[in-house]
């Protein structure tokens, strides 16, 4: 039974790394491209 707490702490501790690094890289693409518009 701890097994699945196992995999579930290393899958939790997966999506929590990807999501952070995602969202880094879709914040500097926003920026990038509100940088290149008019007033921007």
């Amino acid at each position: 039974m701890a097994e699945y707490g196992v995999v579930l702490a290393v899958i939790t501790l997966v999506v929590v790394l990807a999501i952070t690094t995602l969202s880094g890289r879709i914040s500097g693409a926003i920026n990038a491209v509100a940088n290149i518009l008019p007033g921007g």
